[in-house]
């Protein structure tokens, strides 16, 4: 089997390509999925600390006089 010359840097070139391609890919989608569960965790923690939360007992205002 005789092949041109550059051929295998070719495929060398391509594969380098795909595999950079593939690697910014889940990147980006891991720092997304971070970013949904880091806003998530934060929405969570508020509204538990809200939750729970002691209710505050209504100020009575008294008139001065």
């Amino acid at each position: 089997m005789v092949r041109k010359p550059g051929t295998n840097v070719k495929l060398l070139l391509i594969g380098g390509l795909v595999g950079l391609v593939i690697g910014v890919g889940l990147t980006v989608l891991y720092f997304a999925l971070a970013e949904f569960f880091t806003v998530n965790a934060r929405a969570a923690f508020r509204m538990a600390a809200t939750k729970t939360q002691k209710p505050q007992p209504p100020q009575i205002k008294r008139k001065a006089g």
